[in-house]
């Protein structure tokens, strides 16, 4: 019998979460049976949570759970897991966290979703400060401590912010240790594969590209009209608008996007509103003032965290999906909006001629007039109609597939599933 463990830990509710559930939902239930176990490891008390957002009764009678009680920082180093491990006789182990426990004692795979802290290190939104206050003294200790093991590989650590050098300096070695002793690397672009093949000096062929998905059962081009009216009253909003979904983070350049939407209203007379979803934490109170900095208070709506049945009818609503960011792993709204018949308004970057392709609406990376341009032509006239995908160019059943036949692959059973 083959034993796998899927970790599902993260830092906190984030699109990585939702990676990892996204493909165990997607899983064929019957590749899961007396000749494979698949055991799903947990926080402390989460499990039934776990249960409930994978929301297919089928699969989780078949998957077993274990919570690990030793492991609250955040790098990993659970002798409570490694021992499990072992006792209950675990082929391989497989994290959606881009940070595992390096002494495992069984071989691992592990996901590189992006490495934007790497390629854009002062956009990194960890500095040491900010990194201790959210994990305390003892755990940025336990980060510096850790970085006098990974010299080895920090040989060539390249452009250390100041502020950042010992949250910087662990980001690079961990990664660039963990790729080298895993038995494989998942990413979730072929643009990624590309970074960590030139950045991380790790062999092509070790890297598998497992992509995202937008949800088919919820990201489709039928809408709810009774539905959309609620949400519309709900929150107190008017047609047309503009939408942005995501965090707030540095490289997303929130700050820019207030300040084209500032230009569009002092130059042109335009005052797109524009809808802001995401669980924005710290980050909330610095937004506000740089909305009102730019003053925007009439126009920028925060909604906070939305369920995904009110988020496609926001997609279905809304003007554009706008993305402002230097650089992403994969830019999952911009998918679920496409799967809506949405507008997206994106930055010229590898990453999006990857994801989006022909479908999308593109400014340079840098230009802010020409992105101005863009929302004042959705805003006034709209974008000539363009001709949907004959098919979804990305999909959850055709990712968890691919994982599952390296999972197996990785730990010696040829997987039964249809190629």
């Amino acid at each position: 019998m083959t034993h796998l463990a899927f970790d599902l830990r993260t830092t906190h509710y984030s699109g990585i979460y939702r990676y990892g559930t996204s493909l165990l939902h997607a899983l064929d239930a019957d590749e899961i049976d007396g000749d494979c176990r698949l055991t799903v490891i947990a926080w402390p008390g989460r499990s039934g949570e776990i249960v409930d957002d994978l929301e297919n009764p089928r699969l989780t009678r078949r998957l077993r759970f274990v919570e690990v009680p030793d492991d609250g920082g955040f790098i990993r180093d659970s002798p409570w897991l490694r021992d499990w491990l072992i006792k209950k006789g675990v082929d391989l182990y497989y994290s959606i966290h881009y940070i595992v426990d390096p002494l495992l004692p069984i071989p691992y795979i592990f996901t590189i979703y992006d490495l934007i802290r790497l390629k854009h290190p002062y956009l990194s939104p960890y500095t040491d400060a900010a990194f201790q206050t959210k994990f305390g003294r003892a755990g940025f200790e336990q980060l510096r401590a850790a970085c006098q093991c990974l010299g080895p590989y920090m040989h060539d650590v390249r452009e250390v912010p100041e502020g950042k050098e010992v949250f910087h300096r662990y980001f690079w070695g961990a990664n660039r240790q963990l790729a080298n002793q895993c038995a494989g690397v998942v990413t979730i672009s072929h643009t990624v594969k590309q970074d960590i093949v030139q950045l991380l000096d790790i062999p092509d062929e070790k890297i598998e590209v497992v992509s995202g998905a937008a949800d088919e059962r919820i990201f489709s081009r039928q809408r709810n009209s009774g539905t959309m009216s609620r949400i519309m009253v709900q929150y107190g909003l008017k047609l047309p608008f503009f939408l942005y979904v995501g965090l707030a983070h540095q490289h997303k350049r929130l700050d820019w996007l207030f300040s084209v939407l500032a230009q569009l209203k002092a130059e042109r007379g335009l005052c797109p509103p524009l809808v802001m979803v995401g669980d924005y934490g710290g980050y909330q109170g610095e937004l506000e003032q740089l909305v009102a900095a730019n003053g925007l208070e009439s126009q920028v709506r925060f909604l906070g965290r939305v369920d995904d049945d009110e988020l496609s009818n926001l997609y279905y609503g809304a003007t554009a999906l706008v993305i402002s960011s230097v650089d992403e792993g994969f830019c999952l709204p911009a998918v679920e909006a496409l799967a809506c018949g949405t507008e997206v308004i994106v930055p010229d970057i590898p990453i999006m001629n990857e994801v989006v392709g022909e479908q999308g609406r593109y400014y340079g990376v840098d230009d802010a007039e020409a992105l101005g341009r863009l929302m004042a032509e959705a805003y006034t006239v709209g974008f000539p109609p363009q001709v949907p995908p004959a098919q979804p160019r990305f999909s959850w059943t055709t990712s968890a597939q691919k994982l599952m036949r390296l999972l197996l692959r990785t730990s010696g059973r040829q997987a039964r599933i249809a190629l």
